[in-house]
Parts: structure tokens; C-alpha cells; sequence
């Protein structure tokens, strides 16, 4: 079972693919936007525009495919950038704190780790896909790696210091929010 409230993301890796076991409450989500307006308040962009006043994409891309950069948000009332939270009592009724649950059964034959992250990592990720395919090219060159380190010693190392790469990464990216990572590793 998972709940969320938030723009922090959690998604599963199944086989090499992600799956996303979190909604993002981001004011520009068409479902979150709809219920904001309809009990009067504003979803508004504060970031570049085009030449016709629309909102530039916060996430640019290179020639590699990369993407770079955060040059806006979607802000509700001018002011907090998620439409859901606890605690946020300055935009009720629009920053809502009803909780999204979804369950799903693990597949301990084909589940490999969890993703917990701010959106920090995930505004300069293209998709979970992207962070999940990062962390299994990184787990597929340790396995081949020809250091002699016995029972998987290096495997292990791996796996400690994969949050920091996805950290690191975001970084790099140049993400400008708060970026935490937690990785549950649910296979040996």
C-alpha cells in the first residue's frame, strides 16, 4: 500500500521497468488544476514565457536526449508550488490534504528496488523510467566489473551509494529544489 500527499514521487522497479505507485500533486495537473479553480482559487505560471505569453517547458534537452535545468512553476495563489500537503493551512481549501492510496501486490520473483524521491530529482528527470534505467545501467556495469571482490562485495557498494549517483545526477541536471533519495533494495 502506498499514500501519498505531495510532490515527492515513489516508484517501483519491476523487471527493469518503472511503475509509479505515487501520483504527483502538482497545481498544473489537470485533475488538481480543475478542483483549485472550481473553489476559486488560481493556478498561475511564474517562470519564462513564449512570445505568446505560454509557459516555456521547465525541462530542456540536449542533443544526448538529457534533460537540463528548471526555468518555472506552476504556483497556487502566487504562492506553494504542489496542490496537496499537510500542514499548509495558509491555502486551505486549495492546497488539499486528502491522501491518494494505492496498493499493489509485489512480485518477489521480479521486484528490485524502490525509489523514494522529492521532486527535486524527479522536475529534471523526463520520467521514472529515466531515474529507473539510470540506476539499472549502474547495477549492470558493477555486476560486470572485474574486481575480484568476493560474495558480491562490489554489487553492495553499489547499492549503498546509488541514492547519491541519483543526487548527484539531479544536480548536475540543475535541479533547484530540495532533492532527497531513499532507495529500498527489495531483491538480494
Amino acid at each position: 500500500i502506498s499514500a501519498n500527499v505531495g510532490d515527492s514521487r515513489a516508484v517501483l522497479c519491476r523487471s527493469g521497468k518503472a511503475i509509479d505507485l505515487t501520483k504527483d500533486h502538482k497545481p498544473n495537473d489537470p485533475e488538481e488544476r480543475e478542483r483549485v479553480e472550481n473553489l476559486g482559487g488560481r493556478v498561475e505560471w511564474f517562470g519564462p514565457v513564449d512570445a505568446e505569453g505560454l509557459p516555456v517547458s521547465g525541462k530542456r534537452r540536449t542533443k544526448n536526449g538529457t534533460s537540463h535545468g528548471f526555468s518555472g512553476v506552476y504556483r497556487i495563489n502566487r504562492n506553494l508550488a504542489l496542490s496537496r500537503a499537510i500542514g499548509d493551512r495558509s491555502e486551505l481549501p486549495f492546497v488539499s490534504s486528502q491522501v491518494d492510496i494505492q496498493q499493489i501486490e509485489l512480485d518477489e520473483e521480479n521486484d528490485q528496488f524502490l525509489v523514494l524521491a522529492s521532486d527535486g530529482l524527479w522536475d529534471v528527470f523526463h520520467d521514472s523510467q529515466e531515474a529507473i534505467d539510470l540506476c539499472q545501467s549502474i547495477l549492470l556495469r558493477s555486476g560486470n566489473s572485474a574486481n575480484n571482490e568476493p560474495n558480491g562485495t562490489n554489487l553492495e557498494k553499489v547499492r549503498r551509494k546509488m541514492s547519491k549517483v541519483l543526487v548527484r545526477e539531479a544536480l548536475r541536471r540543475g535541479s533547484m529544489d530540495n532533492i532527497t533519495v531513499v532507495i529500498i533494495w527489495l531483491s538480494p
